[in-house]
């Protein structure tokens, strides 16, 4: 039986943060696979007989892809999981599971603002994206008839007042409006 080399790897997380050029502070992360050149039996891939092996040296990480990006809806499962009315909890899950693949496809052309939940004193609860000149909110009820969402806007980016009931409503011509 041939004797295979041993690439002992580990995986390095690496954080950190930059300003936009619009002032907002963005922030990344990255995986690495790092080579560790000082395990026991360690050999360098494809350097078995080389000097760098001989002398223990590591090769330079191999960066991964990133995993996520600036994610606005990363908090949002969490808040909504508090939320103390059940029937307003289903309905703030449901919206978000249809509402997150749309946000993210949104997010990863440019810098997005977080999605927020709060909840009420009557019990009902909203989701909120609040962007400088437009807010977009689902509003949920405990009886879910009541439920819908708004979008407003300032006169600078077209001062657009809408809004309706969540059956039927169209999630992606909303992020659309807000996101643009």
């Amino acid at each position: 039986m041939p004797v295979m080399p041993v690439h002992p790897c580990y995986i390095e997380r690496i954080a950190y943060a930059a300003d936009t050029s619009a002032g907002k502070r963005k922030f990344f992360d990255r995986l690495q696979i790092v080579f560790d050149a000082t395990a026991p039996g360690a050999q360098a891939p494809g350097a078995a007989n080389s000097s760098a092996a001989a002398t223990g040296a590591s090769t330079p990480p191999f960066e991964v892809e990133p995993l996520r990006f600036a994610d606005p809806t990363l908090a949002l499962h969490a808040s909504i999981e508090k939320l103390t009315n059940a029937s307003v909890r289903e309905q703030a899950r449901s919206v978000l599971r249809d509402l997150k693949p749309i946000v993210l496809v949104a997010a990863k052309n440019k810098d997005l603002p977080s999605l927020r939940a709060f909840e009420h004193e009557d019990g009902s609860a909203s989701i909120e994206w609040a962007f400088s000149k437009k807010r977009l909110t689902f509003s949920f009820e405990p009886d879910p008839r009541e439920s819908g969402w708004f979008f407003v806007s300032s006169p600078e980016v077209g001062g657009v007042l809408a809004s309706g009931a969540l059956s039927g409503m169209q999630l992606k011509l909303l992020v659309d409006w807000a996101a643009m």
